[in-house]
């Protein structure tokens, strides 16, 4: 298709030579307007390159359609309710095995995200669990809830809330509450990367120990987080979110990367690492967690 679009537009340079039309011609034109949002300004660029005498006609006719889709999506975006507009993600994965040892493992998670005219909401809920021999080695469960108040197209403030809970990790319950301000540095279709932070207050239920009985804190901390998102190809992208609350007797620090490979237009296949470092555990609790998944994504 690509091809197709390519030797029509350098074909259409004797076409201009011949006629001498003041207007775009309408195979350009028409070229231009099929092109997909991440498309159009590569057409263009093409369109400019074998009709030279065409530019400021091109370019006008570029602004004109951006505009028009701005203009359009504007209108979409005040018209829908609270509850129109949510896209997202649903993963699933798994694994079992047999013979020396006998493992089971199951990770589910969800992404919900909404565009307003002002206000941004994403919802990410996520519980992993794994079975080894017949004993629990891992229950991780995480429900998180953002707000962002939109400032610019590059500036927004943000509210968070989100609950985590993970017996391995020594604690039953952890909330954490934030609020602080964005940037989004890049945002194109090949490449976007977002940073965020700001005071956070987290409370923390931890779990009874031989050595320690079951205690509750509520510390004062400082959030900030590193969102990239890369597409590498058509259809195989790179995410990667790295983060921070650093407190006064304890910080997290953790590491979210994901590589995703569409198989259709709605369903992926994607591998996930992840890494969580706590400086400062309850004793018997090992600093650092890893985990690798391996599961499907069903995008809506």
């Amino acid at each position: 298709m690509q091809k197709t679009i390519l030797g029509g537009l350098a074909g259409l340079s004797l076409l201009v030579s011949v006629t001498h039309a003041a207007p775009t011609p309408t195979t350009v034109e028409n070229m231009i307007r099929a092109a997909g949002p991440g498309q159009i300004s590569t057409i263009a660029d093409v369109a400019k390159a074998t009709n030279p005498d065409l530019v400021a006609e091109i370019d006008a006719l570029v602004d004109s359609i951006t505009g028009e889709a701005a203009a359009q999506k504007k209108a979409i975006l005040a018209s829908q309710g609270f509850f129109e507009g949510w896209s997202g993600e649903g993963q699933a994965g798994g694994f079992v095995t047999s013979g020396n040892t006998k493992d089971t493992g199951v990770v589910i998670g969800v992404k919900l995200a909404r565009d307003g005219l002002a206000w941004r909401h994403a919802i990410d809920a996520l519980a992993d669990f794994q079975r080894s021999n017949g004993t629990n080695t891992r229950e991780a469960f995480r429900l998180g809830y953002e707000a962002d108040y939109v400032i610019s197209e590059t500036w927004f403030v943000y509210g968070l809330a989100q609950w985590e809970r993970d017996k391995f990790a020594g604690f039953s319950g952890r909330f954490t509450e934030s609020i602080g301000i964005g940037y989004i540095a890049f945002d194109s279709p090949a490449f976007s990367l977002e940073i965020n932070g700001g005071p956070a207050l987290r409370q923390t239920r931890f779990i009874a120990t031989t050595m320690l009985p079951a205690r509750s804190t509520r510390k004062l901390n400082f959030r900030g987080t590193g969102i990239i998102g890369w597409n590498i190809s058509d259809g195989l992208t790179f995410t990667e979110e790295v983060g921070m609350l650093l407190g006064s007797k304890n910080s997290t620090y953790y590491s979210r990367s994901a590589l995703t490979a569409s198989l259709t237009n709605v369903l992926s296949a994607r591998i996930s690492f992840d890494i969580d470092h706590e400086t400062n555990p309850p004793p018997g609790v090992v600093k650092t967690d890893t985990s690798t998944r391996a599961s499907l994504v069903y995008n809506f």
